[in-house]
């Protein structure tokens, strides 16, 4: 099974992840920081990386946000996950999700919902989590 382990940092589970841009066929080369939030219902990517990347909007949806509810964009993409296999580097990319556009984050430029997570194994012990497809 792919996976990683990583350290939790400051309670939050941050991973290095690849965007793909299934409008253009493009692989954001730099690694992007996301977060592992199983309170998120649904993936979100951050504004100006959504800009960057010239994502397609596919429609708006309204969110929730700790301000109040709010109408934010919606774009489709492919998540890739870079998981060691046998001293290997592997970039695993579940099917194509919808995201949400959400303001800029100070640690994180994309949150991985409940629709990525779900499709894997999230384990949490101690000071490290592994998630694994």
């Amino acid at each position: 099974m792919p996976r990683f382990q990583l350290p939790i940092i400051n309670n939050q589970l941050i991973a290095d992840i690849f965007i793909i841009n299934t409008k253009e066929i493009s692989l954001k080369n730099q690694p992007v920081k996301a977060l592992l939030d199983t309170g998120a219902t649904q993936s979100c990517i951050v504004c100006n990386l959504a800009r960057e990347l010239n994502l397609q909007i596919i429609g708006k949806t309204e969110i929730n946000t700790a301000a109040g509810i709010t109408e934010a964009n919606k774009y489709k993409l492919r998540i890739g996950m870079p998981f060691l296999m046998e001293n290997n580097l592997r970039v695993e990319a579940p099917p194509e999700v919808e995201v949400t556009e959400i303001p800029e984050q100070p640690t994180f430029s994309v949150i991985l919902g409940m629709d990525i997570i779900r499709q894997g194994i999230l384990i949490i012990s101690g000071k490290t989590y592994i998630f694994g497809l």
